[in-house]
């Protein structure tokens, strides 16, 4: 066995182990994305720790399988490779139960159907459910934040705009009664004068 190959092989585990280190913080960071409800750079970053896990799993196949009978270098690095190849096929298992990528995107249309049904009860002049929707639409997806405050803001001066026109013609109402009931009393004082 050539020292070349050997150190070759050496190389390829250091850079298998740095793949597995990158992955681990890439997953680390999608998990964070996750918890914080950023739906799409988690998705985003579950896929670079898998691309990357698969990377490591890709050299590590290799130098599991070298036949090592005659070095004990060989044997070490035999060794140390069919280890960090358990470690990474275990990352990878994780990823196919946990399905992590497909819940981050289900949550991502799930938030936009909130905000559709929220412009849709806007439209419809449903404005305290508007504003609730687009609320839960914010809270699910924060990356919605913009387009949900619009919805809010919307149905919020649509409010006060109905309202103010409900008290102007209430107002109207009440004065109508007002004159009525003082022309109905000034008609009946008239008489009793004469």
């Amino acid at each position: 066995m050539q020292l070349e190959q050997l150190e070759s092989w050496q190389r390829s585990l250091e850079e298998a182990r740095g793949l597995i280190a990158e992955a681990a913080l890439e997953l680390s960071t999608a998990k964070q994305s996750q918890i914080q409800r950023r739906w799409e750079d988690a998705a985003q970053k579950f896929r670079q720790a898998h691309a990357l896990y698969e990377a490591a799993r890709q050299k590590l196949a290799m130098l599991a399988t070298i036949d090592a009978t005659t070095y004990r270098a060989l044997q070490a690095l035999r060794d140390g490779a069919a280890e960090l190849l358990q470690q990474v096929q275990a990352a990878l298992n994780e990823f196919e139960s946990a399905r992590w990528i497909e819940v981050c995107e289900r949550n991502i249309a799930i938030a936009f159907d909130i905000q559709h049904q929220a412009e849709q009860a806007l439209s419809q002049r449903n404005y305290d459910t508007a504003r609730t929707l687009a609320n839960q639409a914010t809270h699910m997806n924060p990356a919605l934040q913009p387009v949900s405050e619009r919805t809010i803001r919307s149905a919020v001066d649509l409010a006060r705009t109905n309202s103010k026109v409900l008290v102007v013609i209430l107002c109207v109402i009440l004065l109508a009664v007002v004159l009525g009931l003082q022309l109905g009393a000034n008609q009946q004082v008239i008489p009793s004068l004469r």
